[in-house]
């Protein structure tokens, strides 16, 4: 695998888990269904884990850069990309934030925090469109074999919590929580159960 293969596996794998993160917060509007939270808990865990401590600091370190020295016309969206990191990490809190009121006060705030699900998946999807496009076909073009050569080993050194198969123990128990807490048909829990009854704290 070579170096933009190995980030755009990574984008789809967050892809993956974001579009999980809403469907399964669209279970929240259903006044029957009777939802655990720890499935949204583990998501977030996994969401600050992996893009906002390694990937994101990585793609800044390593891909951004190479391409601030050999690509300078392309400063204004890399300067965007690197402050949607920083927003994409302050709206990871008010996303945890927002799952805190849901604890609390689960009636009322269930859809505030479907709107705020909405909006953060929305935000770090554009994100990912945007280097996509803009950044990785000019990182393929325009860097060095050499330069593309210490991305890749940079990026190698990535573990996935959720999808390395050689996970660093400290993320084994995020692995086996997130896939076990999921319900079907995105993960290996049992379907939420159906019934009139408060949210389960």
């Amino acid at each position: 695998m070579n170096a933009i293969t190995i980030i755009q596996d990574e984008h789809r794998r967050m892809g993956a888990v974001l579009t999980c993160l809403t469907q399964l917060s669209r279970e929240l509007l259903d006044p029957e269904v009777q939802p655990d939270l720890a499935p949204f808990e583990a998501i977030l865990a996994y969401l600050e884990a992996f893009p906002a401590r390694f990937h994101h600091p990585k793609e800044e370190t390593y891909l951004f850069r190479a391409l601030d020295a050999r690509a300078p016309d392309l400063k204004p969206v890399l300067d965007t990309l690197r402050d949607e990191h920083d927003q994409g990490e302050r709206r990871l809190v008010d996303l945890e934030r927002a799952l805190e009121r849901l604890r609390t006060r689960p009636t009322e705030e269930a859809g505030n925090f479907c709107k705020a699900v909405d909006d953060y998946v929305a935000f770090e999807k554009a994100h990912i469109r945007l280097e996509e496009t803009e950044i990785l076909p000019q990182a393929a073009s325009r860097l060095t074999a050499e330069e593309l050569a210490v991305l890749e080993d940079a990026f190698l050194g990535n573990e996935d919590p959720l999808f390395s198969a050689g996970r660093q123990r400290k993320y084994r128990d995020l692995y086996s929580y997130v896939l076990a807490a999921v319900p079907q048909p995105h993960g290996f829990a049992d379907p939420w159960k159906r019934q009139a009854a408060p949210l389960r704290a």
